[in-house]
């Protein structure tokens, strides 16, 4: 199975991935610099607060799995617009993105925002 992962640095995503990544083709979003490991996965630089970061995604995938979400979720209202983009307007272009690619599973992880403080 072919899947795209997004957070896959993230403490959830990065175990996923390692999961994953055994008996799956994982293309994993960062973004910063591609990490190196063993197993099926290749790495995609990608600022998901970009407009068109759908652009440099593969062609062909079977699932979808967002992990991610904006670093700056606990500086709410004050960083109200990469909060939006993140966390919001990516997962619409991910939906998007992955209608017109075929994918038949889409999985979201909500973020830490929907949780009050433990």
């Amino acid at each position: 199975m072919d899947i795209l992962l997004t957070g896959a640095t993230g403490f959830i995503g990065s175990h996923l991935r390692k999961a994953l990544s055994v008996t799956h083709q994982v293309s994993a979003i960062t973004r910063g610099a591609c990490k190196e490991e063993r197993g099926r996965v290749i790495w995609i630089s990608a600022d998901l607060e970009q407009a068109n970061f759908t652009d440099s995604l593969p062609e062909k995938l079977d699932a979808v799995l967002v992990m991610a979400q904006a670093r700056e979720y606990r500086d709410f209202p004050e960083q109200v617009w990469p909060i939006f983009n993140v966390n919001i307007r990516s997962l619409i272009a991910l939906l998007e993105y992955a209608r017109c690619h075929g994918a038949k599973k889409f999985i979201f992880a909500s973020s830490a925002n929907v949780y009050q403080r433990s």
